[in-house]
């Protein structure tokens, strides 16, 4: 393992994952997967060598792996006896009056389109599965929200499932402080934190096009007035796709959503610690299943934050300290992510090169093909399984090119363009763990009758190049382009549920966060 680091801290402090969405929640399913596989597999590797110190993400004082974790969700997607499992069947000790005789399970299929996610649940191991029920990690919902259209296996979203979503607003209705729903929100975090030594960071996986940002956004509030000096790593969730099945009038409604959320997370007022990194699983057109999609999003939130999982003499950082790298960005708080990725069962030297924020993909599309990205203001590099000293060198070479008056990005090694540096100085850190890939241990669990429809990579292999976008960059284009569409609405809310003062309030803050604040130049 190599690890270079600018800034050293040993990470002694718990992170708290919140998970709201059906697609925020499909994405951490797995993202607990990875986490549970390599917690497990502590036992077979030596103490002194195990990288990994896992009562960042769980609770160690249990005998088994229980996650620091707050799942949030619509009661009509969810359900735990979906599926009859032998290894969730309770036993005496759990039921005493129980006779041990189990005839049969039926749980009837959602009928109305508003509920046809997947039951994400079935996407855990029947071990984790076993740990969420029995101690009440998921908060389902007394009030349905109508979650984005799921997409399906060929890049198709369920018929007449597009005719309406929630807002910002109705989310944020359900969780508006003082409500039962919202003390019992509160109670669990702060339950949570009782568990923990050091609960200083919080990771929130949130859908980013729907009622959930309202949800994400209260979420966020509490935290903040709760834990002040924590620190804040979100994670919004997009399925752009879906969207571009919309009419116009819903794919407004998905842009006022996405822009309450991001207004909330680049308010210094009221998220003083914190960074956010937008992932679109449409992107990954070339994988056909939508487990699969999930499975590589989980992925790559695993690999982004492996220093947070370090042991202190392996290079391990604070979330905090490895993520805040955005404090000297004008305030700034987006990273972006460029990713190589290869998914077979053994490794060929190649990766397969994705862009997960939709706000850059977008952006070359408003800037046209030949404008080159600008350089990043600060960059990140992190490996999990590569071993191939060659990709290693070209993955290398790509991340520390420097802008130059002739050339201003990288084409040469990968089918996407990869913004160059300021200076070398703009490199944060460094790690690289090529002994430790991304597992989700499927196949020794064969035996346990995963449900057909999920279909997990049993192995991912993974470079992921965190940037800090610089002004005037593809992403601060895209955001003034979505602003400026909303400022012909100045005298209705798309948002039916938002008041006119509120409307405009709302439209003002974004063009400080997301116009002005973009386009300013780093000296």
């Amino acid at each position: 393992m190599k690890v270079f680091s600018l800034t050293m801290q040993s990470n002694k402090s718990e992170v708290i994952t919140l998970q709201a969405g059906p697609l925020a929640n499909q994405v951490c399913a797995h993202f607990w997967n990875l986490q549970e596989y390599t917690y497990l597999s502590k036992s077979a590797t030596n103490e002194r060598e195990f990288p990994f110190t896992y009562q960042v993400l769980f609770d160690d004082s249990t005998r088994y792996a229980k996650p620091h974790a707050l799942a949030i969700d619509v009661r009509e997607v969810v359900d735990f006896g979906a599926r009859l499992d032998p290894e969730l069947v309770p036993t005496p000790l759990d039921i005493p009056s129980w006779n041990s005789q189990v005839d049969k399970v039926l749980r009837s299929v959602p009928v109305s389109s508003k509920n046809a996610h997947c039951n994400w649940i079935n996407c855990l191991s029947p071990f984790a599965q076993r740990i969420w029920c029995r101690n009440d990690i998921l908060l389902k919902l007394p009030v349905s929200l109508q979650p984005l259209p799921i997409e399906l296996t060929h890049n198709e979203i369920q018929p007449d499932s597009a005719r309406m979503i929630s807002t910002f607003t109705e989310g944020q209705n359900i969780l508006r402080s003082g409500s039962k729903v919202s003390d019992d929100c509160d109670d669990r975090i702060r339950r949570i934190a009782e568990r923990c030594s050091h609960p200083n960071s919080f990771q929130l996986v949130v859908d980013a096009e729907d009622g959930f940002t309202g949800i994400g956004s209260q979420l966020l509030e509490s935290v903040t007035e709760e834990f002040p000096k924590s620190f804040i790593f979100t994670v919004p969730i997009y399925c752009s796709s879906a969207v571009s099945h919309m009419d116009a009038r819903l794919k407004r409604l998905t842009v006022v959503n996405q822009l309450c959320l991001l207004n909330i997370l680049e308010s210094g007022d009221r998220i003083s610690h914190g960074s956010w990194l937008p992932m679109d699983m449409s992107n990954l057109c070339d994988h056909s299943h939508f487990c699969r999609k999930m499975c590589v999003l989980a992925s790559v939130l695993d690999t982004v934050t492996t220093p947070s999982k370090l042991a202190p003499k392996f290079g391990g950082l604070d979330l905090e300290h490895f993520l805040s790298v955005t404090s000297f960005a004008q305030g700034r708080k987006m990273l972006t992510v460029q990713t190589g990725v290869n998914c077979n069962e053994v490794t060929d030297g190649h990766l397969s090169w994705y862009n997960f924020n939709p706000y850059y993909n977008l952006g070359k599309t408003v800037v046209g093909e030949s404008v080159l990205p600008k350089p990043v203001l600060s960059r990140q590099l992190m490996s999990r399984g590569i071993k191939d000293s060659g990709l290693m060198n070209d993955v290398w070479n790509m991340f520390n090119q420097v802008n130059s008056s002739d050339k201003s990005a990288n084409k040469s090694l990968v089918a996407i363009d990869i913004p160059c540096l300021y200076s070398t100085e703009s490199v944060r850190s460094v790690y690289s763990l090529p002994d430790y890939p991304l597992r989700t241990g499927v196949a020794e669990q064969a035996n346990l009758s995963l449900p057909m429809y999920c279909k997990q990579y049993a192995n991912t292999y993974m470079t992921c190049i965190v940037d800090v976008p610089g002004a005037n960059s593809y992403e601060a284009k895209v955001l003034e382009k979505l602003v400026k569409s909303l400022l012909y609405h100045r005298s209705h809310p798309i948002d039916d549920y938002m008041e006119l003062e509120t409307w405009n309030e709302f439209l003002e803050s974004i063009q400080a966060r997301l116009i002005d604040s973009y386009s300013v130049e780093w000296n």
